[in-house]
This record gives C-alpha cells, sequence and structure tokens, in this order.
C-alpha cells in the first residue's frame, strides 16, 4: 500500500510538473471586473482565477504588460505562455490550445443616447452594421474578435471608419464626447463603467447583441503541452460544477 501511495503521488506530481513555471501571461489595460490596475497591483476578476489555478498547478503567474497584437505574436513565437479572455478561432488554433470556457462574453456597441433615439429602425445587428458603414465612425480595439460579422466590417466597409483604442475605458469616453459615434464592447465592461463615472452617463447599449461567444485561456503550443493543457481543463471543470450561492 505505502509503494502504490507513492506512486500516485509521483504520477501526480509529474503531471503538475508538465506546466512551467512561472506561467508568462501578458495583460495591457484596465477591462473591469476582468482586469484591474492599482499603482503596479493587477488584480481583477479574471487575474485572481488565473493565479488560482497557476498556484493549484504548483507553478506561479508572471504578467507581462504589452498589447493584445503584440501578445498574439509572441505567444505564437513561444516567448509567452498563455493568453485570457481569448475567442476561439481556426488562426489562433494553429498556435495555441484552447482550455474549456470559462465564460460567456456578450458583445454589443455602445452610442450616445440621442444617436441612439433617432435611430428607431436600429433592431438588429444588421441594422447596426448598415448604419455603421454609412454614416458612423467607432472607437474601437481593432485587435479583438467580435464575431465573423465584426471581421467582415472591419475589413471592408469599416475600414477607414475605426480607430484604434485599446483601453475600453477611453473608447467610451470618446463616444461620450461625440469624438466617436460607437464603440463595440463587453456588456458586462460597459455597464459598469456607466454606473461608476457620471461623463459616461448619457451612454446606451444596444437592446440586442453583436456576438456572443465562449471565452478561454489560450496556450501556446511552443511551451505548453497537452498534459498541462488538461490539467487546466480538469481544475475549470472542478470550478463551473460548483454550484452558485443562489443554487445553495
Amino acid at each position: 500500500m505505502k509503494y502504490l501511495l507513492s506512486g500516485l503521488v509521483l504520477i501526480s506530481m509529474q503531471a503538475y510538473a508538465a506546466c512551467p513555471s512561472p506561467l508568462r501571461m501578458a495583460y495591457n489595460n484596465d477591462w473591469l471586473p476582468y482586469v484591474q490596475l492599482v499603482d503596479d497591483i493587477v488584480t481583477g476578476t479574471d487575474i485572481e482565477l488565473i493565479r488560482t489555478l497557476a498556484v493549484q498547478l504548483g507553478s506561479s503567474l508572471q504578467l507581462i504588460k504589452m498589447s493584445e497584437q503584440r501578445a498574439l505574436q509572441q505567444l505564437q513565437q513561444g516567448e509567452l505562455d498563455l493568453i485570457f479572455a481569448a475567442s476561439y478561432t481556426e488562426e489562433r488554433a494553429a498556435y495555441a490550445y484552447f482550455s474549456l470556457p470559462y465564460r460567456q462574453e456578450n458583445i454589443t456597441a455602445v452610442l450616445n443616447e440621442d444617436l441612439l433615439t433617432q435611430q428607431p429602425e436600429l433592431t438588429s445587428k444588421a441594422d447596426f452594421y448598415q448604419l455603421a458603414a454609412k454614416q458612423w465612425s467607432g472607437a474601437v480595439n481593432t485587435a479583438g474578435y467580435y464575431g465573423e460579422d465584426f471581421e467582415q466590417f472591419k475589413q471592408n466597409k469599416g475600414k477607414s471608419r475605426l480607430f484604434h483604442v485599446a483601453e475600453e475605458f477611453r473608447r467610451l469616453q470618446m463616444v461620450a464626447q461625440g469624438r466617436a459615434q460607437f464603440s463595440i464592447v463587453d456588456h458586462k465592461v460597459a455597464l459598469f463603467h456607466i454606473h461608476q463615472h457620471k461623463e459616461l452617463s448619457s451612454l446606451r447599449v444596444l437592446p440586442f447583441l453583436l456576438h456572443q461567444s465562449s471565452i478561454h485561456l489560450m496556450l501556446s503550443k511552443k511551451t505548453i503541452s497537452q498534459s498541462c493543457v488538461q490539467q487546466f481543463d480538469l481544475l475549470l471543470k472542478k470550478r463551473l460544477r460548483r454550484p452558485t450561492a443562489s443554487e445553495q
């Protein structure tokens, strides 16, 4: 029995050792509630989740500040180990593993209330992209993935109408100040900022979604083994099975 237990412990240690330490992950700006920067301290719901997973895997999390576009390049080259809050695409899957989803993302657009009330015909995603292509400019993180409809818009009719602004709060400010007519946003993040900042009180989110997707961790195929990905998935599966407070 002693040898059996020792063997099980050894197997468990080998499984966790499959993940490198530290795990290098990129971040860039405030993205509340998922990422929060206070001086040199980085927290937020996504960050704390991944910190916890890293510790449970016998590793640690090393955060490296860089732009989203550069982070994707660094992950592909093996200079980063993982990226959080990632949507699955076939292009990304060529160089990265995707974990099980750990939350859902709801993408919509934010406009000034006055502009929204002037557009009673704006009732669907198709209506939005038609108006955006003809009349509006948008402040958007163009490195983000907001669904195939946005990708087509970005590469064609919207190409000359989009300003790349990485930080979500700055994008919302531009819309509130009339420097852009819309911004593509995470629904939860937009509502958080609108409720927190009086200067954004004129902003409204669309009454429909532009895109909805599962959110994953992206793990570099150059530095992360499939065994490590499996360990991440096991831990995420356990967390997803936990009942919420309302279910208890």
